[in-house]
């Protein structure tokens, strides 16, 4: 009875933390969702799966990592050491790991929007070209959103700018064992794109070619029969 009793405080103590931890973090979590929200990111992000909320997302991980924080001094009044050191421990890695995860996200949204706009300007650009007239002789578009030629360009430029980016966002983790292997085979994408293109443009042009050799046959059995 004596346990039991002098047991007491040390529950309600961290009852009374575990409180205060889902109060902040239901206050937090509401917050970031309605400031996060109030951008509409899925449809800035392109999100074809209205299931899934980025604000939503982004929310609920708030939420866990801050009663995540007072986990340990909520063990700590129970006086549970055996668990404390391994969830003190896994706190620890989390917040030395949190500097580099916020650098890899700020790199991977600036380089995100960065291809965006290029994107834009060079699907624009081109659409005032005769680009989209050359790609319907291959079946494409001539309109400048869908699959025309233009915006097919716009979307190859884009990839190619995301790629070095993710590279560095990556880097940025320095978590060996998920940059070093991503990275290893964004490079390996990298070092391949050149010669897709040359195949592609090979390819292209040996269509075109093809398309003008039958038009010309066509128009000279028309004049002999």
């Amino acid at each position: 009875m004596g346990e039991l009793t002098s047991f007491l405080p040390k529950l309600l103590g961290a009852g009374i933390l575990s409180a205060i931890a889902w109060l902040l973090a239901t206050l937090a979590k509401t917050i970031i969702t309605r400031v996060l929200g109030s951008f509409n990111l899925e449809e800035k992000l392109g999100e074809g799966n209205e299931q899934i909320s980025v604000s939503q997302t982004i929310g609920n991980a708030i939420y866990w990592f801050i009663f995540l924080l007072f986990l340990p001094s909520i063990l700590s009044t129970l006086q549970l050491e055996g668990t404390l050191v391994p969830v003190q421990g896994l706190l620890d890695q989390i917040l030395a790991i949190i500097p580099n995860v916020l650098g890899a996200s700020i790199i991977a949204a600036v380089g995100w929007v960065v291809a965006k706009i290029v994107q834009g300007v060079v699907s624009s650009l081109l659409a005032t070209t005769p680009i989209n007239q050359v790609g319907a002789k291959f079946g494409l578009s001539t309109e400048a959103t869908g699959n025309s030629l233009s915006n097919i360009v716009g979307n190859v430029v884009k990839v190619l700018i995301l790629i070095p980016v993710a590279i560095t966002a990556l880097d940025a983790l320095q978590i060996q064992a998920i940059s070093q292997p991503a990275t290893e085979m964004l490079n390996q994408v990298l070092t391949l794109l050149p010669k897709l293109l040359a195949a592609t443009l090979v390819l292209g042009l040996a269509y075109a070619g093809g398309q003008y050799l039958s038009d010309m046959i066509s128009n000279v059995l028309s004049r002999v029969c």
